[in-house]
């Protein structure tokens, strides 16, 4: 089970500039405030799609968006000879590198592309991995390719980009997000959610630790402190023993006290 949880907060946003080669554009990041432009109304949704792409692991170290404008920007930037499905004539590219990291399971995304008029806007996030991934302990570098519809004024278009990023559980945290079968029961004591058996009926199943004993005798395996009764104590193990009274008739106890404690008998 995955959950995200709440965006990072903060927001960046770049503006475009040209890069020595004009059919390459460089998205820079901008430290100002930012407000996420989604709110606005008036910005149409704009499509894009994925491009499944293999791009040399040495020439994405960095982070970085990126638009190219031409097949022979793209290849000549990355040394790519592959096949790129991408039709340079009504499409652009957009690249977001996420830079080297240091295990797997980092993943980048491309939430949104808008425009209006003039202005285009990519929405970018990173998620990393969270409580209870199980990733590769190398480094990685992941990126995500996408191809989206060219503007119609391209010597006047704006670029800009709004990041975030979150954190991508792929276990719960919470037992309020874990049904357990009836035999098992939550605990989240440990940061993360799991089901676990019910308190064990058996003291076989049960490992105490030091000064501590282990009694059954009330149905449920328990360890319970090894404690002196106050010196003179006569605790009666007649039968039937009650409750409160089993646990101090445990042979243990019994044989720790008479080690331990002086002046304590069991009346038998």
């Amino acid at each position: 089970m995955k959950h995200l949880l709440l965006p990072a907060l903060f927001a960046l946003l770049a503006t475009a500039c040209m890069t020595a080669d004009p059919e390459t554009i460089d998205v820079a990041i901008d430290e100002g405030d930012v407000t996420d432009a989604r709110d606005d109304k008036s910005d149409a949704a704009s499509e894009f799609h994925v491009v499944d792409v293999a791009l040399p692991f040495d020439e994405v170290a960095d982070e970085s968006f990126r638009v190219f404008t031409s097949r022979r920007a793209f290849n000549d930037t990355y040394g790519f000879t592959g096949h790129l499905d991408v039709d340079f004539r009504y499409q652009w590219v957009f690249v977001y590198q996420a830079g080297s990291q240091p295990t797997g399971g980092y993943i980048p995304g491309i939430l949104d592309i808008t425009r209006w008029n003039n202005r285009i806007r990519f929405y970018t996030q990173l998620a990393s991995p969270g409580n209870g991934c199980f990733v590769t302990q190398a480094e990685s570098r992941p990126y995500v390719v996408v191809a989206f519809r060219k503007p119609t004024r391209p010597g006047a278009v704006r670029l800009s980009v709004v990041h975030g990023e979150i954190v991508n559980d792929c276990e719960p945290t919470s037992c309020e997000l874990v049904d357990c079968l009836p035999h098992l029961i939550c605990d989240d004591s440990s940061g993360t959610a799991q089901c676990v058996p019910l308190e064990p009926a058996s003291c076989a199943a049960t490992l105490c630790e030091t000064q501590t004993y282990c009694d059954e005798s009330t149905g449920t395996a328990q360890c319970l402190p090894l404690v002196c009764p106050a010196p003179g104590t006569v605790i009666n193990c007649k039968m039937p023993l009650t409750p409160d009274r089993a646990p101090l008739c445990n042979p243990s106890f019994q044989q720790w006290v008479g080690a331990n404690c002086p002046d304590v008998t069991f009346a038998l």
